[in-house]
């Protein structure tokens, strides 16, 4: 379900496609009896929207890349406010309420690691970040299996604390994060991709130039090359 937030050659109409096949999959689960089911239901449509929304804030970034094609920046735009921006608006307006749906349903303590990440990233985006620190520190004690999902819950507790200007707790969480990266990708490079980004942008709001063996710059070229490789296995798999 995720989407490669550093790709710009992904197709709006892809993102309506997706967006459609989710809801059509997460339906059955959301008028199921059993309230376990409906929670996980609605936590999975809540990541879509929220997966979509970052790619609609990163379409309207790359208008203006690169530098020598900034000329086209104001027809780029013009697409962008007509085909991304209500799509953008859309899920961002709807994935604070399914995410709310799905606590609602299943209760914290009954919540997977991962409904836990999909909670705490969307109550940031929602700028909710006492709340998604409860969630974050909650998923961190559910012991997740997957390394992935340490590293983004670790790395959403580290932006909490720095939202409420606790720089060194937010350290250390960051480093925690870090620590995993060694491990990320092998649970699939879309979960890498993402925990790449945040730690770079992290590092960067921290005031985190570089640790001992990574740099800002290091994670956003891996991020970038794992991109690349995905787009050449997507190019393979339509040519097959």
């Amino acid at each position: 379900m995720t989407i490669d937030f550093l790709s710009r050659r992904f197709p709006f109409f892809a993102a309506v496609q997706l967006l459609r096949t989710t809801v059509r999959e997460e339906m059955p689960r959301i008028r199921s009896d059993d309230l376990g089911i409906q929670a996980e239901g609605y936590s999975n449509l809540s990541e879509c929207f929220l997966e979509l929304g970052h790619a609609g804030l990163c379409k309207i970034k790359n208008a203006f890349r690169p530098w020598w094609l900034s000329w086209l920046a104001p027809l780029r735009v013009a697409q962008w406010a007509c085909m991304w921006l209500p799509l953008n608006a859309y899920c961002r307006a709807r994935m604070l309420t399914c995410s709310d749906r799905a606590a609602s349903r299943a209760g914290y303590r009954e919540m997977t690691p991962h409904m836990c990440d999909v909670r705490q990233r969307i109550l940031r985006a929602a700028r909710q970040y006492e709340e998604a620190g409860f969630v974050a520190r909650l998923g961190l004690e559910k012991n997740p299996a997957e390394t992935h999902l340490r590293a983004s819950l670790s790395l959403g507790l580290a932006d909490v604390y720095r939202y409420f200007g606790d720089a060194e707790r937010a350290r250390e969480c960051l480093e925690t994060a870090l620590e995993e990266r060694r491990w990320v990708e092998d649970a699939g490079p879309h979960g890498a991709i993402r925990v790449y980004q945040e730690s770079a942008r992290l590092m960067r709001k921290i005031a985190l130039s570089r640790t001992e063996t990574v740099s800002p710059l290091a994670l956003e070229s891996r991020a970038r090359e794992l991109v690349r490789n995905l787009n050449a296995q997507d190019r393979l798999l339509r040519a097959a």
